[in-house]
C-alpha cells in the first residue's frame, strides 16, 4: 500500500469517525447555545462574541425561504461525497471529504430534527463575518484540506 492511501475498511473507518465527530461537536455545540446564549450574547475576545442566531438559508443567508430546495442539495451533496470516498484513495483527501459530509449533516440535522423553521443554529459572530456553527467551519476546513490535497501529489 502506498503512503499516504488508505483502501477497504480503514477509508470508511476513516470518514464515518471523523464525520460522526464533525456532527457530534457540531450537535453538542448548538444544544448548548441554545440552552445558553437564548436570552443573552457572551463576549470571548475582541470581534469574537457567542449570540444565538437561526438561518434559515445556506452559506450567508443564500436560499432562505427554500428549505426543500436545500434539503435536495444537501442530499445531493451527500451523494456525491459518499460517491467521492469510493473513489478517492489519498487519505488528505477522505479526511476533507468527511470534514464537508459532517458539516452538511450537522446543518441538515438541524433543518430536519429542530424545531427550527427549517432553519439552522449559529452562534460564532466575528464582526466582519457572517455568524456561522461548528458544521460550517467544517465544510470551510474540508475544502481547504481537499484543495491541500489536490495541490500536493504524493
Amino acid at each position: 500500500m502506498s503512503q499516504g492511501k488508505l483502501f477497504g475498511l480503514k477509508r470508511w473507518l476513516l470518514v464515518g469517525s471523523v464525520t460522526a465527530a464533525v456532527v457530534a461537536v457540531d450537535q453538542l455545540s448548538k444544544s448548548w447555545a441554545q440552552s445558553h446564549l437564548a436570552s443573552h450574547s457572551i463576549s470571548i475576545f475582541g470581534p469574537v462574541k457567542l449570540r444565538l442566531e437561526y438561518n434559515t438559508g445556506f452559506a450567508f443567508s443564500l436560499g432562505r425561504g427554500h428549505p426543500y430546495i436545500i434539503a435536495i442539495f444537501v442530499l445531493l451533496a451527500l451523494a456525491v461525497l459518499a460517491y467521492a470516498t469510493f473513489k478517492v484513495a489519498k487519505t488528505t483527501m477522505l479526511i476533507g471529504i468527511a470534514l464537508l459530509a459532517g458539516g452538511a449533516l450537522g446543518n441538515f440535522v438541524d433543518r430536519i430534527f429542530r424545531n427550527n423553521g427549517g432553519g439552522v443554529i449559529d452562534f460564532i459572530y466575528l464582526r466582519f463575518w457572517p455568524t456561522f456553527n461548528i458544521a460550517d467551519a467544517a465544510v470551510v476546513l474540508g475544502v481547504v484540506v481537499i484543495a491541500f490535497g489536490l495541490r500536493h501529489k504524493p
